[in-house]
């Protein structure tokens, strides 16, 4: 039997995760394409100008490292959830 109190956690981090991944969250750019525009040409000129630029990049990539650690913890609890059974009590008595 599967451990349904591991399973049920790493859906939850899953979702969290998938929720995080594509909701906008600054100008109506998700946090991959934020990224992705601070590491492109432009975004690497700007932030040799810009100090506040440099924040932000760093705020928008730390945030997606959360959100895919996020996402690999609800994976690893969901296949352990699988793989380890649910122990049961040992409240029986000989």
């Amino acid at each position: 039997m599967v451990n349904q109190g591991l399973i049920g956690a790493g859906i939850i981090f899953l979702v969290i995760a998938g929720i995080g991944y594509i909701i906008p969250v600054d100008d109506g750019y998700t946090l991959p394409e934020a990224t992705s525009v601070c590491n492109s040409e432009i975004g690497q000129f700007s932030q040799a100008f810009s100090d506040l630029i440099v924040k932000a990049c760093l705020e928008f990539q730390m945030m997606l490292y959360a959100i895919y650690g996020s996402g690999l913890v609800g994976v690893i609890l969901f296949i352990v959830g699988v793989v380890i059974p649910e122990s049961k009590s040992k409240s029986q008595n000989p």
